[in-house]
């Protein structure tokens, strides 16, 4: 039963929760070989919504994941898993319990860009030079009730820095009042170092954190973000929000000063208790357009530090997603054993990600590309990217 899974309990040895989100998902961490491999299930969508996992007939995995390739022990956990939920039915478990893989988010999300500052000048900034227009309290609050009305029941806030709007705990406590299930807050974490100011936070009700953390060491972190003393904080403000017991992920955009911090990152998040990563490039929009060359990192090169991080992150527990590579230059043609289960996602299918394509993060295909056993997998390469580069580096992976 759910009041079993709690962070941090052992269902069985050897199954570990690391994760709850609202009754409908759970994050658990499998041991396969000596080594602990998170595991996401989730309880099917039905009519555009996702019930109660107790209540739930059938289940997805993460997404990427399928029922049949998982190793004998994590098919195990998984049976062990669902008896739980099922309270104590031990009802033996096949391919025919989990529905096809789900990509999107319970219910609709709705995300908020209505804020109009941030004290960062990040080099990839997809929201500079042009900046987002301050937005009405009223506005915002019409907005919440149309897009409910709509059915949207997952709120995102967004663009530019949401915790320098001294509005926000009356947007969040609103979008509450009306019914939002889960509020996720997407921030620079700088205002969150404060524990009373995160706490307050936290209380109006956010539901999710995602952090924008791009490198292990202070002089890069500053240098990315065009500000000083980002990293202390930043790590001040992931301590707080895991300590007010609030889901956090780290988002991290790849850029060409902090890729082969990455190795690094990725024990430092761990030490700090981050079990959610999502590791993406940069869209070719705003500041990275301005500061391409000083931004992208050299793609030919990004093989090597995912294939490390993948790596480590299994290690620790860490469910990594990394987004918006072509699948040829992610290591997407290791052996799944090798890549313990992370997900390379792209495009559409990012976490969270909605089917519409915002300008700038067109997609494309070099002449290569057809004969890829990879393509059915791979959403191909920024558009603004191939301008500038060519496509040239996409091409199918030996053997």
């Amino acid at each position: 039963m759910l009041g079993s899974l709690e962070p941090g309990h052992e269902v069985v040895p050897g199954v570990r929760v690391l994760s709850v989100t609202d009754g409908a998902e759970v994050v658990i961490a499998v041991t396969v070989e000596g080594a602990p491999v998170p595991l996401k299930i989730m309880a099917a969508r039905r009519d555009d919504h996702a019930p109660h996992l107790a209540q739930s007939a059938n289940f997805n995995l993460s997404h990427g994941d399928s029922y049949e390739e998982l190793h004998p022990a994590a098919r195990a956990a998984l049976a062990t898993l669902v008896a739980c939920l099922r309270g104590g039915d031990t009802t033996p478990l096949g391919p025919a319990a989990f529905a096809a893989p789900s990509l999107a988010a319970p219910g609709r999300i709705f995300d908020l860009a209505a804020f109009s500052s941030c004290e960062n000048r990040c080099l990839f900034c997809s929201n500079r030079p042009r900046g987002v227009r301050h937005v009405p309290l009223e506005t915002i609050f019409e907005r919440l009730a149309d897009q409910r009305r709509q059915g949207a029941d997952a709120l995102g806030l967004s663009a530019m820095e949401p915790t320098l709007d001294k509005r926000l705990p009356r947007i969040v406590a609103e979008a509450r009042r009306l019914g939002y299930r889960t509020v996720t807050l997407l921030t620079n974490g700088l205002r969150l170092d404060d524990a009373t100011r995160a706490a307050r936070l936290m209380g109006a009700g956010i539901t999710r954190v995602a952090l924008a953390l791009h490198s292990a060491r202070a002089e890069t972190e500053d240098a990315i973000c065009r500000n000083a003393h980002t990293l202390e904080r930043k790590h001040a403000a992931i301590r707080n929000v895991l300590d007010l017991g609030v889901p956090l992920s780290v988002n991290t955009v790849m850029t060409r000063p902090g890729l082969w911090e990455l190795t690094l990152l990725c024990q430092q998040l761990a030490d700090l208790g981050v079990t959610r990563w999502n590791v993406f490039l940069p869209k070719p929009t705003g500041n990275c357009l301005i500061n391409f060359d000083v931004v992208v990192p050299p793609l030919e090169a990004l093989a090597g530090p995912l294939a490390e991080i993948t790596r480590r992150g299994a290690a620790h527990a860490i469910d990594l997603s990394i987004v918006d590579v072509p699948a040829c230059l992610s290591g997407e043609c290791a052996p799944l054993e090798r890549r313990a289960r992370s997900v390379v996602a792209t495009g559409a299918e990012s976490p969270g990600r909605r089917g519409d394509i915002a300008p700038g993060e067109e997609k494309c295909f070099g002449p290569a590309c057809d004969a890829c056993g990879l393509r059915d997998r791979c959403d191909g390469l920024f558009a603004g990217y191939a301008g500038r580069l060519g496509c040239e580096m996409l091409r199918p992976p030996a053997g």
